[in-house]
């Protein structure tokens, strides 16, 4: 399952002795669906091929990237081989170290500084007397110990608590900024995943919105029947998932694979959202769609 956030990058795996197969082109269109801007392939089991399949595989590679909406000649193939590497071979340890150069080369995104600041909350470890240490990836904005936040979702109206302290790799910090992985100490233990953290009144929680969703196909990992109206399902948004009801526009009883709609969906417990903010759609173990939050209806809690 992938989290729905803003991903910079993405590693696509494909062995270089199977090449290019259903579950490659299915991860490469979820990839382009949810809006992953980057793909690098790590071309895996390259140590047992010949030089002719290896440039055949990269060849497929290449032209499944370009069929997708990524720009395939352009993508980063790297040769590697794991078992290689684990055994301590110069040769297939350098490829290893190839591919993490590969993820450093990707031009980094533009990141929101001047925005308000928000935290998607990941993990949460309480503290007895301490409060509660909560993990994340800072999407936007900066944040510094001392500063009052607002922890929102899950519940009608926003907690306020302060950053007590900041720490990113067993380091004690003073601030954080859009981009970060760090841990914030809160001083309140009443948080928990799937939460935001956030700047004060900069993000409300709701529980009704229309969005434009794809459902996906049985080939892009999805189901092979459509959505009905009226339908209950589970909601991804960044780090949450709710239950939540789908209903259709007027006229339209279903949504077929491989085909995109407007949908009203009416959450059990209020989330954060924001136009443009993207969520998945799921019924059981099956990723059924992914989409964006278009409206937020006014009788929002």
């Amino acid at each position: 399952m992938i989290a729905f956030l803003d991903l910079d990058i993405a590693i696509l795996v494909v062995a270089a002795s199977d090449g290019v197969v259903s579950e490659t082109v299915e991860h490469m269109g979820l990839a382009r669906q949810v809006g992953v801007p980057s793909l690098v392939v790590a071309l895996t089991k390259a140590d047992g091929q010949s030089a002719e399949r290896l440039d055949a595989a990269e060849r497929e590679v290449r032209a499944a990237l370009t069929e997708q909406g990524f720009p395939g000649d352009e993508a980063q193939v790297i040769r590697v081989s794991g078992l290689m590497a684990l055994q301590s071979d110069p040769e297939w340890t350098r490829s290893v170290e190839n591919l993490l150069d590969a993820l450093d080369n990707v031009p980094e995104l533009p990141r929101e500084l001047d925005q308000p600041f928000l935290m998607a909350v990941e993990d949460v470890i309480p503290v007895a007397d301490r409060g509660a240490m909560v993990t994340g990836w800072v999407e936007r904005g900066r944040v510094e110990v001392g500063a009052e936040i607002e922890v929102v979702g899950f519940r009608d109206e926003p907690l306020t608590t302060t950053v007590a302290a900041i720490e990113a790799y067993r380091t004690t910090i003073d601030s954080l900024q859009a981009g970060d992985v760090a841990g914030l100490w809160l001083a309140t233990h009443d948080v928990t995943h799937g939460q935001i953290l956030a700047a004060p009144g900069s993000v409300t929680a709701s529980t009704e919105f229309e969005g434009l969703v794809y459902i996906l196909t049985e080939e892009e990992g999805g189901r092979p029947i459509p959505v009905f109206s009226d339908q209950p399902m589970q909601f991804y948004v960044r780090t949450a998932g709710v239950a939540g009801v789908v209903t259709l526009p007027d006229g339209t009883d279903k949504v077929v694979p491989g085909t995109s709609a407007t949908i009203r969906v009416t959450l059990t417990l209020p989330l954060p959202l924001e136009e443009g903010l993207r969520f998945a759609v799921r019924d059981d173990d099956c990723t059924v769609g992914v989409g964006r939050v278009g409206v937020l209806h006014a009788s929002d809690r």
